[in-house]
């Protein structure tokens, strides 16, 4: 499994019907790896601490800028 960075990219699913997903930037790794906890800068400017959970997607920076390309 792939350590967590910063850089990386995060999106989170809605649990809710019609609920909205959140997207941000991983701007600081806390703990060990597999227990690891993530800052982020979410797009609507605000910080908080997350636990990546099972509806977590993370991804390096670099295949963001590739699905750009596409």
């Amino acid at each position: 499994m792939r350590r967590t960075k910063v850089g990386d990219r995060v999106q989170i699913e809605s649990r809710r019907v019609g609920g909205r997903r959140r997207a941000g930037k991983v701007i600081e790794v806390v703990g060990e790896q597999g227990r690891e906890r993530c800052r982020v800068l979410w797009e609507d400017g605000h910080e908080s601490l997350l636990y990546p959970g099972t509806e977590t997607a993370l991804r390096p920076p670099e295949l963001e800028s590739q699905e750009e390309v596409r």
